[in-house]
């Protein structure tokens, strides 16, 4: 008796531990570093990356990496099943967890990277029924089970009303990540975006400043990679300086990593057809909250070519805090500021705008506008002159404003802002349906560069007619039509409409289907025609590519892979505008640090000859890119010498002398073809060969000879 009461006890305890394992729930982690592809070769993207478990227990996956991740039941190949999906989890900690009732292998992987998959098994582990042992019946727990997960029709069919499936596909997790951009930028709801520091803000925050105070200066430069040059302007004693004399309140603003950091992010959202416009980049603020959080602006200033380019200017009181940049509100705001540069470029007017002293008084702004105005036939631009026919923001302007235009007045028309602004509210009351936000009632200018980042952020706005689907029950059946196919026609309000095959009217993406035709229109909103606006522009819709899989790379990828529509992805190389390099020591070139600036006529000659006249031919691109790559073995080294030494200096400008004097024969060489710019290269190569080397050759060998 005693050996069969320790024989119980003994089974009870075994019981006791195994039963909660064999219902035991499991936890899977996305690995650490699993957004880059390799992972799926030893099978460690999730870890573990297959769990067994048993009907009733949960799984929990956490993400530990530092990108973002999704589990999504289904496979790459076969897309989501709706069986679970965790939506997007964000890195570092977010966790999301699934309970399995019913028997079977369920496969999951991230939509975000696809390579990353894994398996749940739960009870028999295999997705079809199992089949009793031959001959024999099945055991009375897999019985037991099966009539537990028997389904009930009517009960499966409130569960599908109340809890549709998921089914993320990556533009809409991308879509819903830049959802929270627009959110965050304009400030409409900060429960919608989570991660905009801007507006967990406090309407008291500030820091003081009562006037608009330059803080730093630098100049930007692509050759190719892109970078900042501290070195550009002077000061009343023609000293060289990047930091301007500030408060000490605002002197933490003078880091230089963050400026590379918010120079960094705006490289790599802006397409290269506008950052080859962008010369200067300053860092000034006017406080937290109040007047520009960035803004551009032409270096008319400059000579030649370089007045007609911009400068960007960002406000570090409204973006950096606590040492953190809010990523989500600086980078919808360079948008807009990106469009201002599209649109207001040197190719888009004449050019012909009002000068400095316009914006002085009043009444001499309205008197040159109106006469600008009068002598344009397009949109007279106060900044970029008379528009050309063709140009986005004449285009802009004929479809959304000319019949608004009279009942609008522009900023620089009252002596008092306050007073603008009343009348801006009116204005915008009154024609309220026209814009996205409140702001881009301001002038045509703005309007434009809200639009165009409603088109980058939002999804195309598509007119919604009823549409011409196959047949079925319950359709007032239409003569010819039968079921499951398609109608010849369909009702449409009270009348009956013809169904042709073509391009959807007003979808920006010209997709087709079967479209109801011959019975009147359907319209979109003002707003909504101008988001759609940019669509008719091919090169516009490859800059909306660039900077939403931009976002995306910056948000799901890790810093060795790029979004490349669908998913994280190694590419193959890096665009030159998206590599940036802060500029010290010797980055800079070899004539910069002779003459002291990139803004040298010297160094500008160069750069002339080699955009305007070198790079025009392939013979021209291919030698360049062999000099380049011996020239900057050797540059930054006698850069650097250059600076510390005065005299070895002035040696360099000297011995530069022969070189740009040469140089200059190409200014009246006409060069039209690839054998003339080798015949022109080849005679300049040789002609400062002897005047380098075979001349000093030949006098060295004559004062040899005397002596």
């Amino acid at each position: 008796m005693r050996y069969l009461l320790l024989s119980v006890l003994v089974v009870c305890i075994i019981g006791f531990f195994a039963i909660p394992q064999a219902f035991a729930d499991a936890t899977v982690t996305h690995s650490p570093g699993s957004s880059t592809p390799g992972c799926e070769e030893t099978n460690s993207c999730f870890i573990p990356s297959t769990v067994t478990i048993q009907p009733g227990s949960t799984v929990t996956w956490k993400n530990t990496d530092n990108t973002a991740h999704t589990a999504t039941s289904g496979t790459a190949a076969d897309g989501p099943d709706g069986v679970f999906d965790s939506s997007l989890m964000m890195a570092n900690g977010p966790s999301f967890s699934h309970t399995f009732d019913a028997a079977g292998t369920y496969d999951y992987f991230c939509m975000v990277h696809p390579w990353m998959a894994g398996s749940v098994i739960v009870g028999a582990g295999s997705s079809t029924p199992s089949q009793p042992p031959p001959g024999g019946d099945e055991p009375a727990w897999v019985t037991s089970l099966e009539q537990q997960s028997t389904p009930d029709p009517e009960k499966e069919e409130v569960l599908k009303k109340e809890e549709p499936p998921v089914t993320l596909d990556p533009e809409t997790v991308l879509q819903k990540k830049l959802d929270e951009y627009w959110n965050c930028a304009y400030m409409l709801d900060s429960k919608l975006a989570p991660d905009c520091i801007n507006a967990s803000l406090p309407s008291t925050y500030n820091l003081g400043v009562e006037k608009i105070t330059r803080i730093s200066v630098y100049g930007v430069y692509c050759d190719p990679v892109c970078r900042l040059a501290p070195d550009d302007f002077t000061d009343d004693e023609e000293n060289y300086f990047t930091h301007f004399p500030v408060e000490n309140k605002l002197k933490k603003f003078q880091n230089e990593n963050l400026h590379q950091q918010l120079f960094n992010t705006y490289v790599s959202i802006t397409p290269p057809q506008i950052l080859d416009e962008v010369s200067a980049f300053y860092i000034e603020t006017d406080d937290w909250g109040t007047g520009a959080d960035a803004s551009v602006d032409r270096l008319y200033w400059l000579a030649p070519p370089y007045d007609t380019k911009f400068y960007v200017s960002i406000d570090p009181a409204d973006m950096i805090f606590n040492g953190a940049v809010d990523e989500q509100y600086l980078k919808p705001t360079l948008i807009h500021e990106n469009a201002h540069i599209l649109s207001l470029s040197e190719n888009q007017g004449d050019n012909n705008g009002l000068p400095p002293e316009a914006y002085d008084k009043p009444s001499l702004f309205k008197q040159l506008m109106t006469e600008g105005e009068r002598s344009c036939a397009n949109y007279y631009d106060d900044l970029a002159g008379c528009m050309n026919k063709n140009s986005y923001l004449n285009a802009f302007f004929q479809k959304f404003w000319a019949g608004i235009y009279r009942d609008h007045n522009w900023e620089w028309e009252y002596d008092n802002v306050d007073n603008f602004y009343n009348h801006n509210s009116m204005f915008y009351e009154k024609y309220s349906s026209h814009f996205v936000i409140e702001y881009a009632a301001s002038n045509p200018d703005e309007d434009f560069a809200e639009s165009f980042t409603a088109f980058v952020l939002k999804e195309p706005t598509v007119t919604k007619w009823g549409t011409c689907n196959p047949y079925r029950a319950g359709i007032s059946a239409v003569a010819g039509s039968q079921p499951g196919m398609m109608p010849k026609q369909i009702p449409f309000g009270p009348q009956f409409c013809d169904c042709e095959k073509k391009v959807i009217p007003g979808h920006p993406l010209g997709k087709t289907m079967y479209w109801p035709s011959g019975c009147g229109t359907a319209t979109l909103t003002i707003q909504d025609q101008k988001k759609n606006f940019f669509y008719q522009y091919d090169e516009l819709k490859e800059m909306r590519s660039f900077i939403r899989n931009a976002i995306a790379t910056s948000e799901f990828c890790d810093g060795e892979t790029v979004w490349n529509g669908k998913t994280c992805v190694k590419p193959v190389s890096p665009p030159p505008q998206q590599q940036t390099q802060q500029s010290k020591g010797g980055g800079c070139l070899i004539a910069t640090a002779a003459f002291g600036s990139e803004m040298a006529p010297q160094v500008q000659f160069l750069r002339e000859i080699r955009d305007n006249t070198v790079l025009q031919t392939e013979s021209g691109t291919s030698f360049m890119t062999g000099f380049n790559q011996f020239y900057y073995s050797f540059s930054p080294t006698i850069a650097d010498y250059e600076r510390e030494n005065p005299t070895f200096k002035e040696a360099v400008k000297i011995t530069l002398t022969p070189l740009l004097t040469s140089l200059t024969l190409l200014q009246y060489a006409d060069i039209d073809s690839e054998s003339e710019m080798l015949g022109y290269g080849i005679g300049i190569i040789l002609l400062n060969i002897g005047m380098y080397f075979v001349v000093p050759a030949v006098l060295i060998m004559k004062v040899r000879k005397k002596i």
